[in-house]
């Protein structure tokens, strides 16, 4: 565990030489448990104020003004019974610092740990309080690799407590901001980490309070503002998003995440593929289908905004594209017309060359062609064109992998997004540079996997592929073939049917999600169908209210889960994380996909909801919708 986010209990000087000398006169045992109301208060008495976490903004207002030096509790505030209650000071670069107290009222167990803070003289002006007031808890066990409901992942919190000795804990959204679950094949509570911090904070070795007993235990959250003036309630450790975002919301989110990505990609053009934000720590792996996707977004997000500093980044990455191409002249010479194809060396697998990452570098290519109105590349992306329809057998199948290394065996494995990013990418091109090879090949493309692949699968189990709704989208608009259009809504209906609502949603911030464990990527992918089919029901004249509502709950689960100003708090260096999008609710990683689909999505929806009038057009795309000087929407009436 970092040191920088080893949160620290700060206890007075009376307090510390007691809670050593209790540590020695009491040896590790279990013992009898202690009576919640000892230790938590009188919960049921506070359920039936009916507090909330929005009601905190005076507990955490009475907070500051204790750290700041002022103990009196403002006059009113006796009236809700004592509770234990925690308070955390989060400062950028430094320890988080918290602190407990129970009172005989609220605002004296506010005031109790507020003084703690104070006390300790480490609060700097920067600190943004964090308020978590006891609500429910329970006894419990914390068993070796303890599964937990993905509803339940950072809302309870663990405390430890024996009759005399003080109490060690874990609060609610520490399991996930000190990645105290483990995700994965493998997830479960992390149960050696979450008795280590609760030692820690007992003051006791960490193999005695393993045998004490245990109460899980639910909390209201709030946090101060940035810059400070109200509180933010949270859930889950996040600041809770609930209203639906509209085009300006969409354009706010969009623009934090291209300027991410700005500040993540060096001089060579290489982004920052892994950013580990809980740790501040960076990896080295590296994707160059991920890459040539993240710049396309960032070429989006340019279109957009005309931000220069977009634009010239992504140039950056395009050239860093450029030098891993390829050139095998002579090799598909039994295929008259198509000698001198280009292939993308990928970085993660360096023997193979992908039609995926072909089609990508396709795509993001024909974007800065439209953008910076340029034919510069036009000969690169006509031998990345050429490469794919290589790839392509008899029947519209594409092949996944191209062995460029002779004696090298190529791996039997279909990837399911290689045929839509390939096609898609054909289309863009064709746009700009109508050789009918690139839509013949799209077109046998798109008859294989709707009367091949994707036959006599049903809504319930057909694959949710954004990027072949995209290019169905776009290569209806050319061909006008039924099937296209009818595959594409099929798709979208298959999304619709798996999209949690608010009927059926474990948990409130898991509505416009998918999947048991909601993960950001899969979200904005679907949003990015979403879009496209929008465009394509508005071309064919059908009702695109559904679509649109339900692409709204899907922009709110992503935006909630992107770092901004206000809820980057608890991260080690909150202004590098912010505009980048986090793995999922128990997940603080960035990856640059995770960004590059939710600014796709976002600026995809933020388009159609902010013009009627896109996606009627015959040629595909929009024209931009322009964020005017004073930060709103330049929206026809």
């Amino acid at each position: 565990m970092s040191r920088l986010n080893q949160p620290r209990l700060l206890l007075s000087g009376a307090w510390c030489i007691g809670l050593f000398a209790l540590a020695a006169l009491f040896p590790a045992c279990s013992g009898p448990a202690v009576p919640p109301e000892k230790v938590f208060g009188d919960l049921a008495a506070l359920r039936g104020t009916g507090l909330s976490s929005a009601d905190l903004g005076p507990y955490l207002a009475l907070s500051r003004a204790v750290v700041s030096g002022d103990a009196q509790a403002p006059s009113g505030m006796e009236r809700l019974p004592g509770v234990r209650v925690f308070l955390t000071a989060h400062e950028p670069g430094e320890q988080a610092q918290v602190a407990t107290g129970k009172g005989s009222t609220l605002a004296a167990s506010v005031m109790e740990a507020a003084r703690i803070l104070e006390v300790s003289g480490e609060v700097g002006p920067g600190a943004r309080l964090r308020l978590d007031v006891v609500e429910s808890a329970q006894r419990s066990r914390i068993e070796e690799k303890q599964r937990i409901p993905p509803a339940e992942i950072g809302i309870f919190g663990y405390l430890v407590v024996r009759e005399g000795a003080p109490i060690g804990y874990v609060l609610p959204e520490e399991v996930i901001y000190l990645e105290l679950y483990k995700t994965g094949k493998r997830a479960g509570l992390r149960r050696d980490k979450v008795f280590k911090l609760a030692a820690e904070r007992a003051g006791v070795p960490a193999s005695g309070i393993a045998e004490w007993p245990v109460y899980r235990f639910t909390t209201l959250s709030s946090v101060e503002s940035e810059p400070p003036g109200t509180a933010l309630p949270l859930f889950r450790g996040m600041v809770r998003v609930t209203d639906l975002p509209g085009s300006r919301r969409l354009m706010e989110a969009a623009r934090a995440g291209a300027d991410y990505l700005v500040h993540e990609i060096d001089e060579k053009g290489r982004y920052t593929y892994n950013y580990w934000a809980a740790k501040d720590k960076t990896g080295r792996s590296y994707n160059m289908l991920r890459h040539c996707g993240t710049t396309y977004a960032l070429l989006e997000a340019y279109e957009v905004f005309q931000d220069p500093r977009y634009l010239e980044a992504a140039e950056r990455a395009l050239r860093y594209v450029k030098a891993r191409l390829h050139e095998r002249p002579g090799w598909v010479e039994t295929r008259a017309g198509l000698h001198g194809f280009l292939h993308l060396i990928d970085e993660e697998k360096g023997e193979l060359s992908k039609t995926g990452g072909a089609g990508l570098a396709l795509i993001a290519l024909a974007k800065h062609a439209a953008v910076a109105s340029t034919e510069e590349n036009l000969d690169i992306m006509r031998g990345l064109a050429k490469y794919v329809v290589h790839m392509q057998e008899e029947n519209g199948h594409f092949k996944t992998y191209f062995q460029y290394i002779p004696d090298k065996d190529v791996p039997d494995k279909e990837v399911l997004y290689y045929p839509g990013e390939a096609m898609l990418g054909l289309m863009r091109l064709y746009a700009m540079d109508p050789d009918p090879r690139w839509l013949d090949a799209a077109e046998k493309a798109a008859g294989y996997l709707i009367h091949t692949r994707d036959a006599g699968l049903t809504e319930a189990d057909i694959q949710h592929d954004h990027w072949l709704t995209m290019a169905l989208n776009e290569l209806y608009r050319v061909s006008r073939v039924p099937d296209y259009s009818e595959h594409a809504f099929k798709i979208t209906r298959a999304i619709l049917r798996n999209q949690k609502t608010g009927a059926d949603a474990a948990a409130p911030d898991f509505v416009g999600s998918f999947y048991k464990l909601p993960y950001t990527t899969p979200a904005s992918t679907r949003l990015e169908a979403y879009v496209a089919a929008i465009k394509l029901a508005r071309f064919v004249g059908k009702d695109d209210a559904e679509l649109v509502q339900a692409a709204r709950e899907v922009a709110r689960f992503v935006v909630s889960q992107q770092f901004d100003r206000q809820n980057a708090f608890f991260l080690p260096d909150p202004a590098r994380a912010k505009g980048g999008v986090r793995e999922s609710i128990a997940n603080n990683n960035i990856r640059i996909d995770y960004v590059q689909h939710a600014v796709s999505g976002m600026l995809g929806l933020a388009r159609v909801l902010a013009d009627a009038n896109v996606g009627k057009r015959t040629i595909p795309g929009a024209v931009p919708v322009r964020v005017t000087e004073d930060g709103g929407d330049d929206e026809p009436g």
